[in-house]
């Protein structure tokens, strides 16, 4: 029998409960391999700290056998890219693993370690950048980009074959046409769903929500800032107020930026039947229940793994337009134009006065997901082909 493989996965954020793909990657894993996670001890996104985080990454190391090792980290700039892991050369060496993996190509925090990992291991990684993240690059990104990146770990990565992966279909463009990176070589790791843990079922709100009213219930879940811009929910909502005869939450769920708050938040509507609920983040896998309790979930801006979680609990979903929630949505839900709101508020109040059509398309939006964005054994069978590979490339040298 083949030795175990030892994978190691590199992720700038690692949170035991939340539902990213590093999550499931870590728990999904194939057979005949040890896990181990390696990230940052700054968990301000969160508001915890590593007393607070300790217990959940010690349930989940039992849980899943993956272990978590937490660096010093310290965070620059305003994204959430921009946080760098100290002694992460270190750490590698001392694992000495068979295969690495980095959630992130392109990130600043990783590019020395890629420099230095690309010749001692089989380094794979993938990217979630979309090309409009690119329009207000920096001087130093660029330089990064088009002066480090592609000509030093993309040539090194390139010439030795190994596999990168897209995790929405614009940014297999952006690995290929601006990275540079070689067609044979990119595969397929698209954000998805797991449908064992997203499903609806009957809840009892108010057990969920003190203070709870039965009412439509429009959902927002995930950060409040200004990349994800949630208030325009509630922009939209204006446009429209004096056509709501019925009563009507606004829920969102995650955590609360206070200065972000205090600035979109605090204004009431004229309709006295709007009402806006603000909830605190929840664990990944109790999120289920408020995808049950609602009848639409809108993510205004950019893309989110949630708008793939909220249709395989039978929501329709709203989204601006663009390449990779057209094809999540191409089933489940609507698209409008990126910064008209007018068209946002119509396609909401579609939504919430016609019942039957909204139960339709929640309906066929879970169907697709579940046929096409289910996690299911997918995750194995991808990492299981990076640990195949690698085996092969062992024998090979």
């Amino acid at each position: 029998m083949d030795k175990e493989a030892l994978f190691v996965h590199i992720a700038y954020h690692f949170h035991p409960e939340m539902g990213y793909d590093v999550n499931y990657m870590a728990r999904y894993k194939p057979d005949h391999c040890r896990m181990v996670v390696v990230t940052g001890d700054n968990l301000s996104l969160w508001k915890t700290d590593a007393e607070g985080i300790r217990p959940l990454d010690e349930r989940f190391t039992a849980e899943t056998g993956t272990e978590i090792i937490r660096l010093p980290s310290f965070k620059t700039g305003n994204k959430k890219a921009g946080v760098m892991l100290r002694g992460l050369n270190k750490t590698l060496n001392r694992l000495n693993p068979d295969i690495v993996f980095y959630h992130g190509l392109e990130s600043v925090s990783f590019g020395p370690s890629l420099f230095f990992q690309t010749r001692k291991r089989y380094v794979s990684g993938d990217t979630h950048t979309l090309f409009s993240q690119f329009r207000d690059l920096s001087l130093p990104g660029r330089l990064y980009l088009y002066g480090f990146f592609r000509p030093f770990i993309v040539k090194r990565m390139v010439k030795s074959g190994r596999p990168v992966f897209y995790t929405a279909l614009e940014n297999k463009r952006v690995l290929t046409e601006l990275f540079g990176f070689l067609e044979q070589q990119v595969f397929d790791n698209e954000i998805c769903t797991d449908t064992r843990l997203f499903y609806r079922e009957p809840v009892d709100p108010a057990a969920l929500i003190p203070g709870w009213r039965p009412a439509k219930t429009i959902l927002y879940t995930g950060k409040s800032d200004h990349f994800k811009q949630p208030h325009l929910i509630l922009d939209a909502l204006r446009l429209v107020e004096d056509r709501i005869d019925f009563d009507l939450n606004v829920l969102i769920v995650g955590p609360e930026n206070e200065a972000y708050s205090a600035q979109h938040y605090r204004s009431p509507f004229r309709n006295p039947r709007i009402r806006l609920v603000v909830h605190p983040a929840v664990p990944n896998r109790e999120l289920r229940k408020y995808y049950s309790l609602a009848d639409l979930a809108v993510f205004p801006r950019q893309n989110t793994l949630s708008a793939l979680d909220a249709q395989a609990c039978g929501l329709p979903v709203v989204m601006e337009d663009d390449e990779t929630n057209r094809k999540r949505l191409a089933a489940g839900g609507r698209v409008y134009p990126a910064g008209n709101l007018e068209v946002l508020a119509a396609e909401i109040l579609s939504f919430l006065q016609d019942d039957a059509a909204r139960m339709q398309l929640g309906a066929a939006g879970q169907a697709y997901v579940k046929a096409h964005f289910d996690y299911s054994d997918r995750l194995r069978a991808l990492q299981g082909m990076l640990v195949d590979d690698w085996r092969k490339s062992a024998k090979g040298r």
